[in-house]
Parts: C-alpha cells; structure tokens; sequence
C-alpha cells in the first residue's frame, strides 16, 4: 500500500513516519509533504492508496485538502491525523477511513492499518482483482525507560509521606455512594456495593459493542440506521433489523442477571431508535472528570486529593476494545491527564518532593513516551541529587525518541541546559 503523510510540523511527520515503518511494513510511504500546497501537483505521479493529513494547517487545511484528493482520486484512503476534535464530524462526513488523535500512538496506529488491510482485502473480494496479498508484521513492544533515582536514600517530607498514603488509600477507598459503578477505564466492567469489579457476561462481542455505544451516547436516543451501519454494515436490511432487536433483548437480560436492571433501554417510535438512560448508575470515566475539573490548585493540604485522582484513571477509555467511535473520548481524557499530572509535577518539584516528582515524570513517560517534558524533569532531578548517570541515561533516553526514531533535533532549551551542565561537571 503507497501512502503519502501531510503535515505542516517536521517532528510530526518524522514520528509518524518512524512508527509506520517500524510497525506497518506493507505500508510504502512515497511521499511526504510539509507544504499542503504541493500535494495537489504531486499525487498523479505517486499514485497513494492512503493519505495520512493534519487538519490544522495553515493554507490550506487537511480538510480541504481530503476533499480535493477524493476529487481527483476517489480511491484514495483518508486518514486524518490532529490533535483537534473538534474537527472529527467533518472528517467523517469526508468518508474518511479513520481520525487518529495527536501525539500518535503506536497501537492506535496499527488498528489503523489493519482497517485499512481490512478494507483492500474486501474489495479484493469483491471486484476479483488478484493483488500483493499485504503481510502483517507483529507489533513491536514499546518498553518504558526503566531508570534508577541513585543510590542514596530518600528522606520523604510530611506531604510525601501523605502522598504515599493517599494513593494507597485511594485504591482501596469504598463505595461511599452505595450505587453500581460501570467501569470504562481499560476494561468493560462494573461493580457492586461491596464487591470487585468483573467483567460483563455478554452473549456476543456484538452485545458487548452495542451497550458501550449506547452507554458513550446515554441519554440520547440513537437511531436505529445508525446502529445497523455500525454493527452489521454487510447484512440486508430486514436482517440487521432483526439482529439489533435481538442483541438488544440480550443487553437487557444481561444488565439484569449482573443486577443492573435499572438501566433501562427504551425504544423510539416504530422502534425507530434506542435510548439508554442509566438510573443513577455511577460510571468512573464522568466521576473521574468530574474530580479533575473540581479539584483546586495543589497545595499541602490538599495534596492527597490530586494524588488520589490521578491514580483513579486506571487505564485508556475503552482500552481493550477496537472501538473507533470511542477514540476521541479516549484521547481528550488522555490529555486532561496529561495536563492534571504535569501540573501535580510542577507542585512537587516547586516543592523539592523529589520521590514524588521522579513518580509522576516516569509515568507520563510510560502514557506520552515522546512528551520532552518528562525527560527533561528527570535530567534536572537527577542532576540536582548529583546523580550523573541519571542525567546522561535520561538524556540517552531523550535523543534516541526524538534524535533517532524521529531523526529531529532536540529543543534547544535542553540541548543548551545538557551543555550547561556537562560543562559543570
């Protein structure tokens, strides 16, 4: 498959050009353009069967852009790559095959692939073109940096200590409430008063898809076209008419046997659509957000609530599933992490937490594993506990996601503070 990647940013388009490569090894990339403008001129002659574009560019916007391509090459695969949402609605009215939020990641990416891999084999099918059948390279397995605080020994502060324990606490805090919880973070599951979480029983993996999608969407009644075209695109209408009212009559026997019976699923007229509405019901993805966006700014006092609800986004929204309608709501928590934990960094280095802080910079690595920040926060931890080879593995660390896997250069704020320190020693 020839693609072609579109982005007004270098870095952006050496990453994703790195992570294609590394994990999409059918995939040709024959043409990449930071100038939008040039695209137009030069895709006669390559000839892409995917366009990777940003959306946010000056000119002449990704947007424009798609559809002046399915203009002129109504074959060609749209995937818009951005790091605005807002702009998801039109994309897809774009029939865009697929909407991957920024910074990229890799195993988003590689769903992506297989769509596309999905999509060439079904027309493959359906118009008896006998073509490459395209290989499937395994994942590569992106490890954390696993890096060492020195060899001295931690003395913790009064707020440290109260930091350690509020995130000890806080995964064993208990149903106050006294209300079912529905789990979305990672897993589908759900938990009782006074019990642990488990997975839902479904009858199929359609049942399982159709209660997410209705319960990403409570409150709102969802036609059943909608439906239909999300989970059973091939079938007859009158079948995949009847397949819905099925699966639904199976959601609703499964939400009672797991003693969820006061989620109801209401149809519309005729049975035109379906709406869930979910009884009072907790779900931990909208209490999460919630906590974030009342909590205050970190100080002593309440230093152990801030702790308490960053370790409460126990995963990615929907993690386990291959659910594209859900990717928007997985990124956008995704940042408001983000930004909750580099704000909670800031406080505990303005407040020489050191335990802490090399906590909070590790695991924004581990979620963001090319956010400069996190690298840069441990370089300067390091350095100032006189630990040199902290500093040179971060910084190794460092040049070898941004230098070598993006073949970009540094921000010269870290390149000049490196040189700095090195001079120092």
């Amino acid at each position: 498959m020839r693609a072609i990647l579109v982005d007004d940013e270098r870095l952006a388009l050496k990453q994703l050009k790195h992570i294609l490569e590394q994990h999409a090894g059918d995939v040709e990339i024959v043409g990449m353009f930071s100038d939008p403008t040039e695209v137009m001129s030069a895709v006669k002659e390559l000839e892409p069967d995917i366009a990777f574009l940003d959306i946010h560019m000056p000119a002449l916007n990704g947007l424009q852009l798609g559809e002046r391509l399915q203009e002129s090459m109504p074959s060609v695969e749209l995937i818009f790559v951005t790091g605005y949402d807002q702009y998801a609605v039109h994309a897809f009215e774009l029939y865009a095959l697929d909407y991957i939020m920024k910074p990229v990641q890799p195993d988003r990416l590689i769903k992506t692939v297989q769509r596309i891999r999905t999509r060439t084999e079904r027309r493959i099918n359906l118009t008896g073109q006998n073509e490459r059948q395209p290989s499937s390279p395994g994942p590569a397995v992106l490890k954390p940096p696993a890096t060492e605080e020195g060899s001295g020994t931690l003395v913790l502060s009064a707020t440290e200590t109260a930091t350690e324990a509020a995130i000890i606490a806080s995964s064993d805090r208990p149903d106050a409430s006294g209300l079912p919880l529905i789990c979305c973070f990672s897993q589908l599951r759900y938990r009782l008063p006074g019990s642990d979480p488990q997975p839902f029983k479904w009858r199929t993996s359609k049942a399982q898809e159709l209660f997410a999608y209705l319960l990403h969407h409570r409150d709102r009644m969802i036609d059943r076209d909608t439906l239909i075209d999300l989970l059973w695109p091939d079938f007859e209408l009158a079948r995949a008419a009847q397949q819905l009212y099925t699966t639904v009559y199976h959601v609703r026997q499964t939400l009672k046997s797991s003693g969820f019976g006061m989620i109801s699923i209401t149809s519309g007229n005729l049975e035109a659509g379906y709406r869930l509405v979910t009884g009072g019901v907790r779900i931990d993805s909208e209490e999460w957000e919630q906590r974030v966006k009342g909590l205050s700014v970190p100080d002593s006092e309440r230093i152990g609530e801030h702790e308490q609800v960053l370790e409460q986004y126990e995963g990615n929204y929907f993690a386990d599933f291959e659910y594209l309608w859900a990717e928007h709501e997985r990124e956008r928590l995704r940042r408001l992490w983000l930004h909750h934990a580099k704000t909670l960094s800031a406080f505990h280095v303005e407040q020489g937490h050191r335990s802490a802080s090399f906590r909070l910079y590790r695991r924004i690595q581990q979620l963001f594993p090319y956010e400069e920040d996190s690298y840069f926060g441990l370089m300067k931890l390091h350095a100032s506990a006189g630990d040199t080879a902290g500093v040179e593995e971060q910084y190794w660390l460092l040049t070898s996601k941004i230098g070598q896997e993006l073949e970009s250069a540094l921000s010269e704020t870290i390149t000049d503070w490196y040189a700095a320190w090195r001079a120092g020693q």
